[in-house]
């Protein structure tokens, strides 16, 4: 049969049943359709997850909406609590594709906790002409709009598709609350697109199961059930508008989405308030969907900011969906943001596009206090110039929120938009240099000293020490000070910028305590102080600085000496927020599988043993509130050094500038650190633990080899060490000994594990294998 046949066959069938079933309209629904199980696998290569762009690819085609944009025509409040969790119409990817014998609209939501809380419409004009067809949106949408000839309406466990002339006809759907996902197939017998081009419009909102209606946004409300927030009574009871299209993808000025406002919905909530919906659609090739053609929109060449974003592994956490308030007493305006999809801005310079196949350096720039991702917009200025000059990608993360202090969540949400940017772009791994103000310098040092193994520098201005010491923000007592893990910053270069007469984080209070340690401990590091200077971002004041580090530093990836200092806050907050497999602090460099004591992830916390540090000991209790507050005792530090790659001791050059050599207002102070003259090759490594229960080493990383291995072990107080070593070749047999004793040796292919019983007293270790 020819195409043409085919498709005369298909519309002459098509009528015959459209003219049978919808006789009877919702008397007689459409049978379901079978597989209907949500195929959320269609948006794996479709989908741009660009925002306001949209593409082709495994016989579907997706577009990308924006991220907690759902506040309708400005404004609107969702009833309170479960299930809607302030988020619940809040569209992420729609997409249409076909199946044997019908069109699949797939959407899937930021937050569903219920079916039934959700409703969303396609209005489909499938003849391309406004002047058939059109009209208001049925259910209560209060909506309209020209040309569309049918409309689908998808809630709970039902979905219609509804003619201008008044017919309706009941279609298959199908809900996954796991995934978010809302599917309904819409028989060709219904509605057949054949090759054609279809133009959609789409839209989100409540529905209300009692009335079988679009749920009534009210002006105002008294009812903390009911969703608020209309200027009128007449405006849409729509939450969600998509196709708010990029002008490089098939948008105009009056559509573009990308830089109107921090949650981007500046362009929704004026077409919605007007209620004037006409430019936002999409046409629908479905002639490039059933050839399974592979299409996105290009890429824009010259500087760029994207709205990206991605699904998070930490889908299932201890936070309900949505966007979360805090437990009472803490501050109202801590909120998680929480949905299955997060958002973030990358900026891509021009200069990207020049070298495409070389890898590019990558500087995420982390907001502070009340910030979000649409903080650091690119400006004319030294720091964005060297970002341009050197093709810096810079993305810029929500962290979960505006107040979240890059805990849990927040620490996570960083580390994924790093490897989602890898996923999509071209990033030197060994150029990644972690940045940001306030907040966000906190969480430069924090999260750095977390993982020192991702950076090859990183660069804070105005950094705190801690979530809520000294007063910052709310009146609670902190739970951790970053100086007392600044020890895990030994392979990381470290810039510090701050203002002396800054009211918010007094430069001698924390940057200079930071800094302070640093010089204790000898690390690189260059720390600038304004006399003149106050609460703000010193990166374009600093970029001569900052191209210091991007220019001749790189990522040490096998240092020949690992220090890690992790503090138990951490710990438990990943713990109770149910995230603990992705923030487990397992792992730096060529040490992995640490294990920590059993007390540091229970969740009563019980006291560990005091151990002694030669750290300043912060308060027990600020504020009174009966918080316990870190003092050195909870401090798990690995310290170990290789001789496998001949390694001297470092270099060290002190250096000083004051504001009269300057002839201007900085105070700087810092140390280069290099590496020392080289040092015989030995197979052997000095180690020492606190509060650790177990650990793996790579000694190929190391450089060392599993013969003839000698090292000295010790531990702040003496206890039982699981030590597994990762020989690099296959063993047969083994002899380990401690302190002149044997030890039990367990040899599995390339992996060797024993317990030492380790003291506070050097002892030394020898090994010896046949390979």
């Amino acid at each position: 049969m020819t195409d043409d046949a085919s498709r005369f066959f298909r519309q002459c069938i098509s009528t015959i049943f459209v003219t049978i079933i919808l006789a009877a309209c919702d008397s007689n629904p459409i049978p379901p359709v079978a597989d209907m199980t949500p195929q959320v696998r269609v948006f794996a290569t479709a989908a741009t997850m660009i925002s306001g762009t949209a593409g082709y690819g495994s016989g579907s085609w997706t577009y990308t909406d924006y991220v907690y944009d759902d506040s309708g025509a400005g404004g609107f409040d969702y009833p309170a609590g479960s299930p809607h969790n302030e988020n619940s119409a809040d569209a992420v990817l729609f997409s249409v594709s076909l199946t044997e014998n019908a069109v699949r609209y797939t959407m899937r939501l930021n937050t569903l906790i219920e079916s039934n809380s959700t409703v969303f419409a396609i209005a489909v004009d499938s003849d391309n002409r406004s002047d058939t067809g059109g009209g208001d949106w049925p259910y209560n949408a209060k909506l309209s709009s020209a040309g569309w000839d049918h409309l689908i309406t998808a809630w709970g466990d039902s979905a219609t598709v509804s003619f201008p002339d008044g017919r309706v006809a009941t279609v298959a759907i199908a809900v996954d609350l796991v995934t978010n996902t809302i599917e309904v197939d819409v028989p060709f017998t219904i509605a057949d697109p054949d090759r054609g081009m279809w133009r959609l419009r789409s839209a989100v909102g409540l529905w209300d199961a009692g009335t079988s209606l679009w749920r009534e946004v009210l002006v105002l409300s008294a009812d903390a059930s009911a969703p608020s927030g209309k200027s009128d009574v007449s405006l849409p009871n729509a939450f969600n508008l998509l196709f708010r299209n990029r002008t490089w993808d098939g948008g105009t000025a009056l559509t573009d989405e990308n830089d109107s406002g921090s949650f981007q919905s500046a362009r929704q909530e004026a077409a919605l308030s007007a209620g004037d919906i006409a430019r936002f659609f999409r046409d629908v090739d479905f002639g490039l969907i059933t050839d399974r053609v592979t299409q996105a929109p290009p890429h824009p060449q010259a500087d760029e900011q994207l709205t990206r974003i991605y699904e998070s592994v930490a889908t299932s956490n201890t936070y309900m969906e949505g966007r979360n308030f805090p437990p009472v007493g803490q501050a109202s305006d801590r909120r998680i943001y929480n949905g299955l999809f997060q958002p973030y801005i990358l900026f891509v310079p021009g200069s990207y596009w020049e070298a495409e196949q070389a890898p590019a350096p990558l500087s995420p720039m982390l907001h502070g206090w009340l910030g979000d991702h649409r903080s650091f917009n690119p400006a004319d200025d030294d720091y964005w110039q060297l970002v341009r000059d050197q093709r810096v990608l810079v993305p810029k993360p929500l962290g979960r929120g505006e107040e979240v202090w890059y805990e849990h969540l927040g620490e996570l949400d960083i580390l994924e938009v790093i490897e989602d940017v890898r996923r999509h772009y071209k990033v030197d791994s060994d150029r990644i240099y972690l940045a940001g103000t306030s907040m966000g310098g906190l969480g430069t040092l924090k999260i750095a000293a977390a993982h020192p193994d991702i950076f090859a520098g990183i660069y804070a201005s105005v950094p705190p020490l801690s979530d809520r010491t000294h007063g910052y923000v709310v009146p609670e007592s902190n739970e951790w000070d970053l100086k007392l893990v600044a020890d895990s910053l030994r392979n990381v270069p470290t810039q510090v910028f701050a203002g002396t007469i800054d009211a918010v984080v007094p430069a001698g209070v924390d940057p200079e305590k930071f800094c302070i340690r640093l010089r204790e401990l000898k690390y690189d590091h260059d720390c600038w102080r304004d006399l003149l200077g106050q609460h703000a971002s010193y990166d374009a004041a600093r970029a001569s600085e900052i191209a210091d580090l991007f220019l001749n530093h790189r990522r040490i990836e096998n240092p020949s000496h690992v220090v890690y200092a992790n503090e138990e806050a951490f710990r438990r907050q990943a713990f109770e927020a149910g995230i603990g497999e992705f923030l487990s602090y397992d792992r730096v460099y060529w040490v992995s599988g640490i294990r920590y004591p059993d007390a540091l992830v229970d969740p009563e916390f019980p006291p560990s043993e005091p151990i002694d540090t030669s750290l300043e000991r912060e308060p027990s209790d600020v504020g009174g509130l009966g918080r316990r507050v870190i003092d050195g005792n909870r401090i798990s530090r690995i310290d170990i050094r290789s001789y496998g790659n001949g390694d001297g001791e470092p270099v060290v050059r002190e250096f000083s500038e004051t504001p009269i050599e300057r002839q201007d207002s900085l105070v700087r102070q810092g140390m280069e650190v290099t590496v020392g003259e080289a040092i015989p090759l030995r197979n052997g490594f000095d180690m020492t633990l606190t509060l650790i229960d177990g650990l793996d080493l790579d000694l190929s990383r190391m450089k060392l080899s599993a013969m003839n291995l000698t090292a000295n072990m010790s531990v702040g107080v003496d206890q039982d060490v699981a030590l597994g070593l990762l020989l690099g070749s296959t063993v047969t047999v083994c002899q380990a000994m401690l302190g002149g004793l044997p030890l039990d040796v367990v040899v599995s292919g390339h992996r060797l594990e024993l317990v030492a019983p380790l003291t506070s007293e050097a002892q030394v270790f020898s090994l010896d294998c046949q390979i």
